[in-house]
């Protein structure tokens, strides 16, 4: 059996939603029960990593600690978490309309608005 490599704790990271919605997971497992979600514009803290799919996180908003794909989250540096983490400005609208350059997407009611 090969012995994994632990990754020092000093460099895990802080991520954000920018997707509508992104289930986090009791278990690193697309089966397992949904514990929360995470809205567009939150952040999260990473706490873990499993193989290259699956990061365990902490929600800055309820501090709920679960798993969440890998692919749904964006990293970023620690001084724009805090300065996100902060922020209050929220969608009042059940579903709304977000544009950027990329193109658009929707957000639900409870996002965070950058």
């Amino acid at each position: 059996m090969v012995k994994k490599k632990l990754i020092p704790a000093q460099i895990f990271m802080h991520a954000v939603c920018e997707l509508s919605v992104i289930p986090v997971r009791l278990r690193p497992e697309r089966e397992s029960s949904l514990l929360s979600q995470l809205l567009f514009g939150e952040v999260c803290e990473i706490m873990e990593k499993k193989n290259k799919h699956w990061f365990k996180v902490r929600t800055s908003a309820c501090q709920v600690t679960g798993w969440v794909q890998s692919n749904q989250i964006t990293l970023i540096e620690e001084s724009l978490f805090h300065k996100m983490a902060s922020q209050s400005a929220r969608t009042l609208e059940v579903c709304h309309p977000a544009f950027n350059e990329e193109g658009s997407r929707f957000i639900v009611m409870g996002s965070s608005l950058p």
